[in-house]
């Protein structure tokens, strides 16, 4: 038995060498432009970068396309919001507030799609 803990990164590598999770090839669609679509393990890793991006640029982060799986528009992040309230954000957002709720609405997308293949299993 494994003991010890694991980064992102190294989880990420181990499954690029063993597919011990191939949940994680499986893709979403893009909410804004049709037809494309991103994996799991992609979107993943977005939200890694954007995470470290936030840890240690707390105050004046600014984020690369490499942190966003994709900046969504404010109509669509009022349309495609779930849990989270951004009624009352949404007329006084800045690309960097636009850029977190956009990664926080895909970040639920992603959850729900682990959790119902958490389900077929």
């Amino acid at each position: 038995m494994l003991q010890g803990k694991f980064n992102l990164t190294q989880i990420m590598n181990m499954n690029d060498e063993f597919n011990i999770l191939p949940v994680l090839t499986q893709e979403i669609n893009m909410l804004q432009r049709n037809g494309i679509t991103i994996s799991l393990k992609e979107c993943i890793k977005i939200f890694g970068s954007m995470r470290n991006k936030l840890v240690h640029q707390t105050e004046n982060a600014i984020f690369k396309e490499t942190d966003i799986v994709e900046r969504l528009t404010i109509k669509n992040i009022v349309s495609y919001q779930t849990e989270h309230d951004f009624d009352d954000l949404t007329g006084s957002m800045d690309d960097v507030s636009q850029e977190l709720a956009s990664n926080i609405i895909y970040l639920d997308i992603v959850l729900k799609k682990l959790k119902e293949e958490e389900l077929k299993v």
